[in-house]
């Protein structure tokens, strides 16, 4: 009878071993990664990109998503959430193209949630040309990219985005990207009011904005159809903006201009 049970000890302790094993496995199979997964681009040139969960039907709650790129090559032009009806948001997604980081955080209750689905999409523009640059998950120290269940981080991979940029740099007048508009700002610095200038070739909607250095939008300075060809100028008024930069971003089609305005009071 010793003998049975403690057979049948050795036994029961090699279950709870083989689950445990099983269970921290099945934890650490989650993945972040981006869809495409190397892109390339021409100076000036914006694309989108997506980043992919594949949940490996392990269950999540909560994801943290901090990513890390070099803002000499790279500008993050706008972060699209794709899941607003599967997550709560309790950071809404930001950038900053000073530091070259984008940071996000959400939770969900009671969901299901898909095997592989698309989280955000992010709209790029090339600056400068290189034969590699890359975005990151950041998945050291804190704030860290992370998958989460019951307090138990379920990430076991992520994937980088490669980008290779063809062309010649940029000039000094338009330190980032395309002159397909002929974007100017002036005076610059200013301090009261700024004076914006552009030319469309084509009869599209046109879309003028102007984001702080952490992405965030400060005003929406535009937004219709201008004529083909004539120089339309805007005078904005900044006597509400704090000192800094900021940066001016005029969107017509897939076409993507963006110059810095310097604010000083």
């Amino acid at each position: 009878m010793k003998n049975q049970l403690k057979h049948l000890k050795v036994i029961a302790v090699a279950i709870v071993l083989i689950a445990a094993s099983y269970s921290h496995s099945n934890a650490q199979s989650a993945s972040i990664n981006f869809v495409p997964a190397a892109v390339e681009a021409e100076v000036g040139e914006s694309f989108f990109v997506e980043v992919q969960f594949n949940t490996a039907n392990v269950p999540i709650s909560v994801f943290d998503l901090h990513m890390l790129f070099d803002a000499n090559y790279l500008e993050v032009v706008s972060i699209e959430k794709l899941q607003g009806d599967l997550f709560s948001y309790h950071k809404a997604p930001v950038f900053n193209n000073e530091n070259g980081k984008m940071d996000m955080a959400a939770f969900q209750i009671g969901k299901t949630i898909p095997e592989s689905f698309s989280v955000i999409k992010i709209q790029l523009l090339a600056l400068a040309p290189t034969e590699l640059t890359e975005i990151t998950q950041n998945t050291t120290g804190f704030p860290k990219t992370l998958l989460a269940y019951g307090g138990q981080d379920v990430l076991g991979s992520t994937g980088s985005l490669e980008v290779k940029i063809n062309g010649e740099a940029t000039g000094i007048d338009n330190p980032k990207g395309t002159d397909e508009f002929g974007l100017n700002v002036w005076p610059n610095p200013a301090t009261d009011n700024a004076n914006i200038s552009f030319t469309v070739k084509e009869a599209k909607e046109v879309s003028l904005k102007i984001f702080d250095v952490n992405g965030k939008l400060v005003k929406a300075v535009f937004s219709g159809s201008v004529t083909p060809g004539a120089e339309k100028t805007l005078t904005v008024d900044i006597n509400d903006f704090a000192s800094g930069d900021y940066m001016c971003q005029l969107i017509s089609g897939d076409k993507v201009q963006v110059k810095k305005l310097n604010v000083v009071k």
